[in-house]
Protein backbone atom coordinates (compact mmCIF):
# COMPACT_ATOMS: atom_id res chain seq x y z
CA UNK A 1 0.00 0.00 0.00
CA UNK A 2 1.35 3.42 -0.98
CA UNK A 3 2.09 5.65 2.02
CA UNK A 4 0.83 9.21 2.29
CA UNK A 5 4.28 10.72 1.81
CA UNK A 6 4.82 8.59 -1.30
CA UNK A 7 1.50 9.82 -2.69
CA UNK A 8 2.46 13.42 -1.99
CA UNK A 9 5.92 12.94 -3.51
CA UNK A 10 4.36 11.48 -6.66
CA UNK A 11 1.88 14.35 -6.81
CA UNK A 12 4.67 16.92 -6.39
CA UNK A 13 6.59 15.31 -9.27
CA UNK A 14 3.51 15.61 -11.50
CA UNK A 15 3.07 19.27 -10.54
CA UNK A 16 6.76 19.91 -11.36
CA UNK A 17 6.27 18.35 -14.77
CA UNK A 18 3.11 20.36 -15.42
CA UNK A 19 4.72 23.67 -14.43
CA UNK A 20 8.06 23.05 -16.16
CA UNK A 21 9.11 26.15 -18.08
CA UNK A 22 6.74 28.46 -16.18
CA UNK A 23 7.64 31.18 -13.63
CA UNK A 24 6.51 28.81 -10.84
CA UNK A 25 8.77 25.92 -11.87
CA UNK A 26 11.41 26.70 -9.22
CA UNK A 27 8.76 26.85 -6.49
CA UNK A 28 7.40 23.48 -7.57
CA UNK A 29 10.86 21.92 -7.49
CA UNK A 30 11.50 23.40 -4.02
CA UNK A 31 8.37 21.67 -2.74
CA UNK A 32 9.43 18.38 -4.29
CA UNK A 33 12.87 18.59 -2.69
CA UNK A 34 11.36 19.60 0.65
CA UNK A 35 9.56 16.24 0.90
CA UNK A 36 12.93 14.50 0.79
CA UNK A 37 14.54 16.74 3.42
CA UNK A 38 14.66 16.23 7.20
CA UNK A 39 11.89 17.77 9.28
CA UNK A 40 12.27 21.54 9.65
CA UNK A 41 11.91 22.76 13.24
CA UNK A 42 11.92 26.50 13.93
CA UNK A 43 13.03 27.84 17.31
CA UNK A 44 11.18 31.03 18.16
CA UNK A 45 10.57 33.27 21.16
CA UNK A 46 10.98 36.70 22.61
CA UNK A 47 14.33 38.49 22.72
CA UNK A 48 16.67 36.95 25.32
CA UNK A 49 14.45 33.90 25.76
CA UNK A 50 17.43 31.58 25.12
CA UNK A 51 16.74 30.40 21.56
CA UNK A 52 20.36 30.16 20.42
CA UNK A 53 21.38 28.48 23.67
CA UNK A 54 18.69 25.84 23.14
CA UNK A 55 19.78 25.35 19.53
CA UNK A 56 23.36 24.74 20.66
CA UNK A 57 22.14 22.24 23.24
CA UNK A 58 20.12 20.33 20.66
CA UNK A 59 23.00 20.26 18.17
CA UNK A 60 25.49 19.32 20.87
CA UNK A 61 27.94 21.98 19.75
CA UNK A 62 28.34 25.70 20.38
CA UNK A 63 27.57 27.13 16.94
CA UNK A 64 24.79 29.70 17.29
CA UNK A 65 25.87 33.06 18.72
CA UNK A 66 24.17 33.77 22.04
CA UNK A 67 24.96 37.48 22.19
CA UNK A 68 23.10 40.25 20.38
CA UNK A 69 25.34 40.16 17.31
CA UNK A 70 24.39 40.75 13.70
CA UNK A 71 23.73 37.07 12.94
CA UNK A 72 20.99 36.89 15.58
CA UNK A 73 19.00 39.41 13.50
CA UNK A 74 18.73 37.08 10.49
CA UNK A 75 16.83 33.81 10.10
CA UNK A 76 19.57 31.17 10.30
CA UNK A 77 19.22 27.54 9.19
CA UNK A 78 21.41 24.81 10.69
CA UNK A 79 21.40 21.67 8.55
CA UNK A 80 23.52 18.56 8.21
CA UNK A 81 26.24 18.82 5.58
CA UNK A 82 29.05 16.79 4.04
CA UNK A 83 31.49 19.56 4.90
CA UNK A 84 31.61 22.78 6.92
CA UNK A 85 30.29 25.83 5.07
CA UNK A 86 28.08 28.89 5.48
CA UNK A 87 25.88 30.38 2.74
CA UNK A 88 24.36 33.86 2.59
CA UNK A 89 20.98 34.17 0.81
CA UNK A 90 20.23 37.77 -0.13
CA UNK A 91 16.77 39.23 -0.67
CA UNK A 92 17.27 39.16 -4.46
CA UNK A 93 17.76 35.39 -4.52
CA UNK A 94 21.54 35.34 -4.84
CA UNK A 95 23.51 32.80 -2.79
CA UNK A 96 27.17 33.22 -1.94
CA UNK A 97 29.56 31.49 0.48
CA UNK A 98 30.52 33.38 3.61
CA UNK A 99 33.82 33.51 5.42
CA UNK A 100 33.65 32.13 8.93
CA UNK A 101 35.87 31.10 11.79
CA UNK A 102 35.32 28.93 14.82
CA UNK A 103 36.05 30.34 18.26
CA UNK A 104 35.71 28.65 21.62
CA UNK A 105 32.27 30.17 22.14
CA UNK A 106 30.51 30.27 18.78
CA UNK A 107 30.69 30.44 15.00
CA UNK A 108 31.94 33.83 13.85
CA UNK A 109 30.40 34.57 10.43
CA UNK A 110 31.37 37.55 8.26
CA UNK A 111 28.00 38.90 7.07
CA UNK A 112 28.85 42.42 5.97
CA UNK A 113 26.97 45.65 6.74
CA UNK A 114 23.25 45.74 7.64
CA UNK A 115 22.57 42.01 7.22
CA UNK A 116 19.00 42.19 8.53
CA UNK A 117 18.01 44.37 5.55
CA UNK A 118 20.25 42.73 2.94
CA UNK A 119 19.95 39.01 3.76
CA UNK A 120 16.89 36.78 3.60
CA UNK A 121 18.58 33.99 5.52
CA UNK A 122 21.88 32.35 6.49
CA UNK A 123 22.44 28.61 6.03
CA UNK A 124 25.02 26.84 8.19
CA UNK A 125 25.89 23.37 6.91
CA UNK A 126 27.64 21.35 9.60
CA UNK A 127 28.33 17.60 9.79
CA UNK A 128 26.39 16.60 12.91
CA UNK A 129 24.44 13.46 13.74
CA UNK A 130 21.84 15.54 15.56
CA UNK A 131 21.01 17.35 12.29
CA UNK A 132 20.56 14.23 10.17
CA UNK A 133 16.83 13.93 10.93
CA UNK A 134 16.03 17.51 11.86
CA UNK A 135 17.00 20.89 10.40
CA UNK A 136 16.95 23.59 13.08
CA UNK A 137 16.00 27.18 12.22
CA UNK A 138 16.95 29.98 14.62
CA UNK A 139 14.55 32.92 14.30
CA UNK A 140 15.21 36.52 15.40
CA UNK A 141 13.65 37.46 18.71
CA UNK A 142 10.00 38.48 18.83
CA UNK A 143 9.50 41.87 20.46
CA UNK A 144 12.80 43.32 19.26
CA UNK A 145 13.27 47.08 19.51
CA UNK A 146 13.70 47.01 15.74
CA UNK A 147 10.24 46.18 14.33
CA UNK A 148 11.77 45.05 11.04
CA UNK A 149 13.85 42.37 12.77
CA UNK A 150 10.95 41.18 14.90
CA UNK A 151 8.71 40.98 11.81
CA UNK A 152 11.16 38.54 10.20
CA UNK A 153 10.13 35.81 12.63
CA UNK A 154 6.44 36.51 12.26
CA UNK A 155 6.65 36.53 8.46
CA UNK A 156 8.64 33.29 8.44
CA UNK A 157 5.86 31.41 10.20
CA UNK A 158 2.96 33.45 8.88
CA UNK A 159 0.47 31.36 6.90
CA UNK A 160 -1.99 33.93 5.57
CA UNK A 161 0.13 35.05 2.58
CA UNK A 162 2.25 31.96 1.92
CA UNK A 163 2.97 28.55 3.44
CA UNK A 164 5.40 28.46 6.32
CA UNK A 165 8.87 27.13 5.62
CA UNK A 166 8.83 25.26 8.95
CA UNK A 167 7.12 21.95 9.66
CA UNK A 168 7.11 22.43 13.43
CA UNK A 169 8.05 25.02 16.02
CA UNK A 170 9.59 25.18 19.47
CA UNK A 171 8.38 28.37 21.14
CA UNK A 172 10.35 29.67 24.11
CA UNK A 173 8.66 31.80 26.75
CA UNK A 174 9.69 33.08 30.16
CA UNK A 175 6.15 34.20 31.01
CA UNK A 176 2.97 33.81 29.01
CA UNK A 177 2.47 37.21 27.34
CA UNK A 178 -0.26 38.26 24.91
CA UNK A 179 2.46 38.62 22.27
CA UNK A 180 3.34 34.95 22.76
CA UNK A 181 -0.27 34.00 22.09
CA UNK A 182 -0.41 36.17 18.97
CA UNK A 183 2.79 34.66 17.61
CA UNK A 184 1.62 31.07 18.13
CA UNK A 185 -1.70 31.90 16.49
CA UNK A 186 0.19 32.98 13.37
CA UNK A 187 1.53 29.43 13.08
CA UNK A 188 -1.84 27.79 13.64
CA UNK A 189 -4.74 27.68 11.24
CA UNK A 190 -7.35 25.11 12.23
CA UNK A 191 -9.29 25.27 8.98
CA UNK A 192 -6.62 25.31 6.35
CA UNK A 193 -2.91 25.73 6.67
CA UNK A 194 -1.41 24.01 9.68
CA UNK A 195 -1.77 20.61 11.33
CA UNK A 196 -2.08 22.44 14.64
CA UNK A 197 -1.02 21.68 18.19
CA UNK A 198 0.99 18.58 17.33
CA UNK A 199 3.62 20.69 15.59
CA UNK A 200 4.09 23.23 18.38
CA UNK A 201 5.82 22.65 21.73
CA UNK A 202 6.15 25.39 24.32
CA UNK A 203 9.36 25.73 26.31
CA UNK A 204 9.44 27.54 29.66
CA UNK A 205 12.97 28.81 29.22
CA UNK A 206 15.62 29.81 31.75
CA UNK A 207 13.70 27.71 34.25
CA UNK A 208 16.60 27.61 36.71
CA UNK A 209 16.22 31.37 37.25
CA UNK A 210 12.60 31.07 38.41
CA UNK A 211 13.65 30.00 41.90
CA UNK A 212 16.63 32.40 42.05
CA UNK A 213 19.04 29.52 41.43
CA UNK A 214 17.79 27.37 44.33
CA UNK A 215 17.76 23.56 44.14
CA UNK A 216 13.95 23.68 43.98
CA UNK A 217 13.96 25.93 40.90
CA UNK A 218 13.18 23.18 38.41
CA UNK A 219 10.33 21.83 40.55
CA UNK A 220 8.81 25.31 40.68
CA UNK A 221 9.26 25.66 36.92
CA UNK A 222 7.59 22.29 36.37
CA UNK A 223 4.47 23.41 38.23
CA UNK A 224 4.30 26.61 36.17
CA UNK A 225 4.80 24.69 32.91
CA UNK A 226 2.01 22.25 33.85
CA UNK A 227 -0.29 25.21 34.54
CA UNK A 228 0.52 26.73 31.16
CA UNK A 229 -0.14 23.37 29.45
CA UNK A 230 -3.69 23.43 30.83
CA UNK A 231 -4.27 27.10 30.04
CA UNK A 232 -7.42 27.31 27.92
CA UNK A 233 -5.85 29.96 25.68
CA UNK A 234 -2.71 27.93 25.01
CA UNK A 235 -4.17 24.42 24.67
CA UNK A 236 -5.47 24.93 21.12
CA UNK A 237 -2.10 26.28 19.99
CA UNK A 238 0.53 24.19 21.72
CA UNK A 239 0.53 20.51 22.68
CA UNK A 240 2.52 20.91 25.88
CA UNK A 241 4.91 23.18 27.77
CA UNK A 242 8.14 21.83 29.27
CA UNK A 243 10.56 23.59 31.62
CA UNK A 244 14.14 24.02 30.41
CA UNK A 245 17.33 25.36 31.94
CA UNK A 246 18.85 26.00 28.53
CA UNK A 247 22.26 27.26 29.67
CA UNK A 248 22.74 24.20 31.85
CA UNK A 249 21.67 21.92 29.00
CA UNK A 250 24.09 23.57 26.57
CA UNK A 251 26.92 23.34 29.10
CA UNK A 252 26.13 19.69 29.86
CA UNK A 253 26.47 18.56 26.23
CA UNK A 254 29.67 20.60 25.74
CA UNK A 255 31.22 19.94 29.18
CA UNK A 256 35.02 19.97 29.17
CA UNK A 257 37.34 17.94 31.37
CA UNK A 258 39.10 21.02 32.76
CA UNK A 259 35.72 22.41 33.86
CA UNK A 260 34.94 19.17 35.65
CA UNK A 261 38.33 19.34 37.37
CA UNK A 262 37.59 22.89 38.59
CA UNK A 263 34.16 21.83 39.85
CA UNK A 264 35.69 18.90 41.72
CA UNK A 265 38.09 21.30 43.40
CA UNK A 266 35.21 23.57 44.41
CA UNK A 267 33.21 20.61 45.69
CA UNK A 268 35.80 19.90 48.37
CA UNK A 269 34.27 22.72 50.38
CA UNK A 270 30.86 24.34 50.82
CA UNK A 271 30.37 26.93 48.08
CA UNK A 272 26.83 27.88 49.15
CA UNK A 273 27.84 31.02 51.14
CA UNK A 274 30.01 32.31 48.31
CA UNK A 275 27.18 31.95 45.79
CA UNK A 276 25.13 34.65 47.49
CA UNK A 277 26.55 37.05 44.92
CA UNK A 278 28.76 36.91 41.84
CA UNK A 279 31.38 39.19 43.37
CA UNK A 280 31.56 37.06 46.49
CA UNK A 281 32.02 33.84 44.55
CA UNK A 282 34.77 35.32 42.35
CA UNK A 283 36.54 36.94 45.31
CA UNK A 284 36.58 33.59 47.14
CA UNK A 285 39.48 32.66 44.86
CA UNK A 286 41.71 34.62 47.23
CA UNK A 287 41.04 31.95 49.87
CA UNK A 288 42.20 29.13 47.54
CA UNK A 289 40.80 26.94 44.83
CA UNK A 290 40.15 27.92 41.21
CA UNK A 291 41.33 31.36 40.10
CA UNK A 292 39.11 34.39 39.63
CA UNK A 293 39.17 33.92 35.86
CA UNK A 294 38.14 30.27 36.13
CA UNK A 295 35.35 31.09 38.58
CA UNK A 296 34.02 33.84 36.32
CA UNK A 297 34.02 31.46 33.39
CA UNK A 298 32.24 28.75 35.40
CA UNK A 299 29.51 31.22 36.32
CA UNK A 300 29.05 32.14 32.69
CA UNK A 301 28.83 28.49 31.68
CA UNK A 302 26.80 26.97 34.54
CA UNK A 303 24.98 29.81 36.27
CA UNK A 304 24.38 29.79 40.03
CA UNK A 305 21.92 26.90 39.86
CA UNK A 306 24.24 24.76 37.77
CA UNK A 307 27.27 25.43 39.94
CA UNK A 308 25.46 24.64 43.17
CA UNK A 309 23.93 21.45 41.78
CA UNK A 310 27.10 20.21 40.05
CA UNK A 311 29.18 20.58 43.19
CA UNK A 312 26.49 18.79 45.18
CA UNK A 313 26.46 15.92 42.69
CA UNK A 314 30.24 15.59 42.82
CA UNK A 315 30.47 15.92 46.61
CA UNK A 316 27.91 13.17 47.21
CA UNK A 317 29.64 10.82 44.77
CA UNK A 318 26.70 10.77 42.37
CA UNK A 319 28.84 11.89 39.43
CA UNK A 320 32.43 10.65 39.82
CA UNK A 321 33.32 11.37 36.19
CA UNK A 322 32.77 14.13 33.66
CA UNK A 323 30.41 12.02 31.46
CA UNK A 324 28.36 11.05 34.52
CA UNK A 325 27.97 14.69 35.51
CA UNK A 326 27.02 15.65 31.95
CA UNK A 327 24.32 12.96 31.80
CA UNK A 328 22.81 14.04 35.11
CA UNK A 329 22.81 17.71 34.13
CA UNK A 330 21.11 16.91 30.79
CA UNK A 331 18.23 15.29 32.66
CA UNK A 332 18.07 17.96 35.37
CA UNK A 333 18.03 20.79 32.82
CA UNK A 334 14.97 19.39 31.05
CA UNK A 335 16.95 18.86 27.84
CA UNK A 336 16.47 15.09 28.09
CA UNK A 337 12.70 15.47 28.29
CA UNK A 338 12.65 17.90 25.39
CA UNK A 339 14.76 15.58 23.25
CA UNK A 340 12.34 12.74 23.99
CA UNK A 341 9.40 14.93 22.98
CA UNK A 342 11.11 15.89 19.75
CA UNK A 343 11.69 12.21 19.03
CA UNK A 344 8.19 10.96 19.86
CA UNK A 345 6.05 13.92 18.79
CA UNK A 346 7.96 15.44 15.89
CA UNK A 347 10.20 12.55 14.86
CA UNK A 348 7.41 10.00 15.21
CA UNK A 349 5.25 12.05 12.88
CA UNK A 350 7.88 13.42 10.53
CA UNK A 351 6.25 11.86 7.46
CA UNK A 352 2.81 13.22 8.37
CA UNK A 353 4.13 16.71 9.13
CA UNK A 354 6.25 16.86 5.97
CA UNK A 355 3.36 15.55 3.88
CA UNK A 356 1.02 18.17 5.30
CA UNK A 357 3.52 20.99 4.75
CA UNK A 358 4.05 19.87 1.15
CA UNK A 359 0.29 19.67 0.49
CA UNK A 360 -0.23 23.15 1.91
CA UNK A 361 2.56 24.45 -0.33
CA UNK A 362 1.17 22.63 -3.39
CA UNK A 363 -2.30 24.01 -2.71
CA UNK A 364 -0.90 27.53 -2.42
CA UNK A 365 1.00 26.98 -5.67
CA UNK A 366 -2.16 25.74 -7.39
CA UNK A 367 -4.02 28.87 -6.28
CA UNK A 368 -1.42 31.02 -8.04
CA UNK A 369 -0.68 28.88 -11.09
CA UNK A 370 -2.40 29.43 -14.40
CA UNK A 371 -3.01 26.43 -16.58
CA UNK A 372 -2.31 23.76 -13.96
CA UNK A 373 -4.12 20.51 -14.80
CA UNK A 374 -7.44 20.60 -12.85
CA UNK A 375 -6.98 16.90 -12.09
CA UNK A 376 -3.86 17.74 -10.08
CA UNK A 377 -5.81 20.27 -8.04
CA UNK A 378 -8.47 17.64 -7.35
CA UNK A 379 -5.77 15.18 -6.29
CA UNK A 380 -4.35 17.69 -3.81
CA UNK A 381 -7.80 18.10 -2.25
CA UNK A 382 -8.47 14.36 -2.31
CA UNK A 383 -5.30 13.46 -0.40
CA UNK A 384 -5.87 16.29 2.07
CA UNK A 385 -9.47 15.24 2.76
CA UNK A 386 -9.11 11.44 2.70
CA UNK A 387 -5.89 10.85 4.63
CA UNK A 388 -6.81 9.55 8.07
CA UNK A 389 -3.67 10.96 9.72
CA UNK A 390 -4.83 14.44 8.73
CA UNK A 391 -8.32 13.72 10.06
CA UNK A 392 -6.71 12.81 13.39
CA UNK A 393 -4.80 16.09 13.46
CA UNK A 394 -7.92 18.11 12.69
CA UNK A 395 -9.91 16.31 15.40
CA UNK A 396 -7.15 16.82 17.95
CA UNK A 397 -7.11 20.52 17.11
CA UNK A 398 -10.86 20.62 17.63
CA UNK A 399 -10.70 18.82 20.98
CA UNK A 400 -7.92 21.07 22.26
CA UNK A 401 -10.02 24.08 21.32
CA UNK A 402 -12.91 22.74 23.42
CA UNK A 403 -14.96 21.26 20.55
CA UNK A 404 -16.06 17.73 19.75
CA UNK A 405 -18.92 17.67 22.24
CA UNK A 406 -17.29 14.87 24.25
CA UNK A 407 -17.33 14.51 28.03
CA UNK A 408 -14.09 15.47 29.83
CA UNK A 409 -13.25 11.79 30.31
CA UNK A 410 -14.00 10.94 26.67
CA UNK A 411 -11.98 13.93 25.47
CA UNK A 412 -8.97 12.93 27.55
CA UNK A 413 -9.07 9.36 26.18
CA UNK A 414 -9.58 10.67 22.65
CA UNK A 415 -6.60 13.04 22.82
CA UNK A 416 -4.35 10.21 23.93
CA UNK A 417 -5.65 7.90 21.20
CA UNK A 418 -4.97 10.64 18.65
CA UNK A 419 -1.34 10.76 19.73
CA UNK A 420 -1.21 13.73 22.10
CA UNK A 421 1.06 11.72 24.43
CA UNK A 422 3.07 10.01 21.70
CA UNK A 423 2.64 8.49 18.27
CA UNK A 424 3.59 4.91 19.21
CA UNK A 425 0.77 2.37 19.57
CA UNK A 426 1.44 1.74 23.28
CA UNK A 427 1.34 5.49 23.97
CA UNK A 428 -1.98 5.87 22.16
CA UNK A 429 -3.51 2.89 23.97
CA UNK A 430 -2.07 3.80 27.42
CA UNK A 431 -0.28 0.44 27.52
CA UNK A 432 3.21 -0.39 28.84
CA UNK A 433 6.00 0.03 26.30
CA UNK A 434 6.83 -3.69 26.38
CA UNK A 435 3.27 -4.84 25.60
CA UNK A 436 3.38 -7.63 22.97
CA UNK A 437 1.95 -6.75 19.56
CA UNK A 438 -0.90 -9.28 19.77
CA UNK A 439 -2.01 -7.73 23.06
CA UNK A 440 -1.81 -4.23 21.58
CA UNK A 441 -4.05 -5.39 18.76
CA UNK A 442 -6.58 -6.79 21.25
CA UNK A 443 -6.56 -3.56 23.28
CA UNK A 444 -7.10 -1.55 20.09
CA UNK A 445 -10.05 -3.79 19.13
CA UNK A 446 -11.61 -3.23 22.57
CA UNK A 447 -11.18 0.53 22.20
CA UNK A 448 -12.69 0.33 18.73
CA UNK A 449 -15.78 -1.39 20.08
CA UNK A 450 -16.35 1.39 22.62
CA UNK A 451 -15.86 4.23 20.12
CA UNK A 452 -17.99 2.50 17.51
CA UNK A 453 -20.85 2.24 20.01
CA UNK A 454 -20.54 5.98 20.62
CA UNK A 455 -20.46 6.65 16.86
CA UNK A 456 -23.79 4.85 16.50
CA UNK A 457 -25.44 6.20 19.67
CA UNK A 458 -28.67 7.93 18.57
CA UNK A 459 -28.81 10.21 21.61
CA UNK A 460 -25.39 11.76 21.07
CA UNK A 461 -24.82 14.80 18.87
CA UNK A 462 -23.70 14.67 15.26
CA UNK A 463 -20.41 16.29 16.29
CA UNK A 464 -19.78 13.57 18.87
CA UNK A 465 -20.60 10.75 16.48
CA UNK A 466 -18.37 12.27 13.81
CA UNK A 467 -15.46 12.43 16.27
CA UNK A 468 -16.11 8.86 17.38
CA UNK A 469 -15.96 7.63 13.80
CA UNK A 470 -12.47 9.11 13.38
CA UNK A 471 -11.39 7.44 16.63
CA UNK A 472 -12.91 4.13 15.50
CA UNK A 473 -10.78 4.25 12.37
CA UNK A 474 -7.72 5.09 14.47
CA UNK A 475 -8.26 1.95 16.54
CA UNK A 476 -8.68 -0.12 13.39
CA UNK A 477 -5.41 1.25 11.99
CA UNK A 478 -3.51 0.50 15.23
CA UNK A 479 -4.94 -3.04 15.38
CA UNK A 480 -4.07 -3.73 11.74
CA UNK A 481 -0.54 -2.35 12.11
CA UNK A 482 0.03 -4.47 15.25
CA UNK A 483 -1.24 -7.66 13.60
CA UNK A 484 0.83 -7.25 10.45
CA UNK A 485 3.99 -5.90 12.09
Amino acid sequence: MTSTIEQVAHLAARVCSDLDGTPLADSAHDIRHRIEEPLRVAIAGRVKAGKSTLLNALIGDRLAPTDAGECTKVVTWYRNGLTYRVLLHDVDGRIEPARFSRTDDQLDITVGPDPSARLRRITVEWPAQSLEKMTLIDLPGVGSINDHISARSEQFLQTSERPSEADAVLYLMRHLHDSDMSFLESFHDLDRSRPGVLNAIGVLSRADEIGVGLRSSMNTARRIADRYTQDSRLRPLCQTVVPLAGLLGETAVTLRQHEFAALRELARGDITPSLLSVDRFVAAADEGGPSREVRQRLLERFGVFGLRTSCEYIRTGLTPTSPALANNLVQLSGLGELRALLSTQFGGRHDVLRSWSALVALRHLADNAEGLDPELVKEIERITASTHAFSELRLLNLLRAGGGDLTPSESKQAERLLGASGAAAHDRLAAPADTPLDQLAQIAIEHRRAWNELAEHPARSLETRSAARVLTHSCEAIAAASIHA
